[in-house]
């Protein structure tokens, strides 16, 4: 007997054991943390939104998530960042898979939040048919440092799928109904009947107290005018029809907001009257005039006086000084060389054209512009071997520079805490790693500044773009 005692003692021990092993086994499942995507109900030619949602999030500071779905009966047209993780780089594009990205590397603390991080909105295409249960799922590369913490550690979640299921479209909730409603058309229909019911509240009492019994005493009198409102009546009421009876009073003044006058309104036509003086000065700027402006036209007018001191710097001298004297000797007649290159005319004055000739040089002030740089920048996801870092410095080129004007210089910016002592550009661009002895696996987003100085025909440009490197 004690035997058995003792072995039903045991069996109840170890039914206690495998009880509670059960109870923390499904605790330790619920608190898996989970990347889930919500599902919903949508017609075809419906749009539906759908959250991307954390669950027990461990913390995080960088994720990478794709979001998978049917694009020929699904069509995403609309993405909302929740703003709770930071700074994010999604993808521009609305294709499958979607990527929903978020980097901050150079934060010493994680992101904790649970909750909607991002709302997708999807259109139904016309190629879905009703019944179909459309996936949407979300993804991630554990082994490629998608989600990582500040540690640089990988943080696993599970993905369980949602979606849309499409269902036939709802018809309007209130159907219009083609039965009479006669209830609604009176709240009280006309009876014929006595309604001596309704008259007293109480029943009639033998005190008198007859005033009390109907609110008004019937009376022998025609009420019939209470079954229509208003009875037709042979008074003529013609003169409630019009809101103003026609008078014969004359109010034409009334219709033109102004009446006609017989004063002379013309000079407001037009702005200015046309006059008789002579206004003919103001079409040409300069008339041509008969006074003589020939003084305008040479510099210096020619003279009938004799100008031979102004031919020789010297004046003669009786000495022999023949090789002083004036190259022409002076004569009386006037110095014709000194006259006008072209006579005075009664024409025009012809020396009002431009004092310079236009010439092919170009003017400073009107120098043509430079055009546009043509300078291009690609970059590429680069990534490095922890093993090769620990050992040697490491060199990857992930920018790429097409169609540049002028000397290229680079430039990096924003690099993080962690790596800026180990990482430099060269004048190539490709991206240097020094021997990092305690290198950690991680993702890095980094920036670079590429400079084409142009020339004398393109200008400078400068482009930044902003690339990843793993260390893996």
């Amino acid at each position: 007997m004690k035997t058995k005692g003792l072995l039903k003692g045991i069996s109840l021990l170890l039914s206690v054991l495998m009880l509670c092993s059960v109870v923390s086994i499904t605790a330790f499942a619920a608190e898996t943390p989970e990347i889930t995507v919500s599902t919903a109900d949508a017609s075809i030619g419906e749009e539906v939104e759908l959250d991307v949602a954390l669950s027990n999030n461990p913390g995080i500071v960088s994720a990478t998530i794709r979001i998978k779905f049917d694009s020929e009966k699904l069509s995403l047209t609309k993405v909302e960042d929740a703003g709770v993780l930071g700074t994010s780089t999604h993808k521009p594009e609305y294709t499958s898979p979607y990527t929903l990205a978020w980097a901050n590397d150079t934060s010493t603390k994680n992101f904790t939040v649970n909750g909607t991080i991002a709302k997708l909105t999807f259109l139904v295409t016309d190629k879905a048919q009703i019944g179909d249960n459309l996936d949407v799922t979300p993804e991630y590369d554990y082994d490629n440092y998608d989600i990582y913490n500040k540690d640089l550690e990988c943080v696993s979640f599970g993905c369980p799928v949602g979606g849309i299921n499409v269902v036939e479209k709802t018809e309007p909730t209130q159907v219009p109904a083609t039965e009479s409603v006669e209830t609604q058309e009176p709240t009280q229909a006309p009876a014929t009947e006595s309604v001596e019911t309704q008259a007293p509240t109480q029943e009639p009492a033998t005190e008198a107290v007859e005033t009390q019994e109907p609110t008004q005493e019937p009376a022998t009198e025609a009420v019939e005018t209470q079954a229509p409102t208003q009875e037709p009546t042979t008074e003529a009421v013609e003169t409630q029809a019009p809101t103003q009876e026609p008078a014969t009073e004359a109010v034409e003044t009334q219709a033109p907001t102004q009446a006609p006058t017989t004063e002379a309104v013309e000079t407001q036509a037009p702005t200015q009257e046309p006059t008789t003086e002579a206004v003919e000065t103001q079409a040409p700027t300069q008339e041509p005039t008969t006074e003589a402006v020939e003084t305008q036209e040479p510099t210096q007018e020619p003279t009938t006086e004799p100008i031979t001191t102004q031919a020789p710097t010297q004046e003669p001298t009786t000495e022999p000084v023949e090789t002083q004297a004036p190259t022409e000797a002076p004569t009386t007649e006037p110095v014709a060389t000194q006259a006008p290159t072209e006579a005075p005319t009664t024409e025009p004055v012809a020396t009002q054209a431009p004092t310079q000739k236009p010439t092919s040089k170009t003017d400073g002030n009107v120098s043509a512009e430079k055009k546009e740089n043509t300078l291009k920048v690609t970059v590429k996801t680069k990534s490095i071997k922890l093993k090769k870092l620990r050992k040697k410095a490491q060199t990857v080129k992930p920018i790429t520079v097409k169609n540049a004007k002028g000397k290229v210089s680079f430039k990096l910016k924003d690099v993080p805490k962690k790596i800026k002592k180990y990482v430099s550009v060269t004048k190539k661009g490709a991206i240097k790693f020094k021997k990092w002895k305690k290198a950690k696996k991680g993702k890095y987003t980094l920036k670079i500044s590429v400079t084409a100085n142009g020339n004398k025909t393109y200008e400078k440009k400068t482009i930044v773009k902003e690339f990843i490197i793993r260390i893996k």
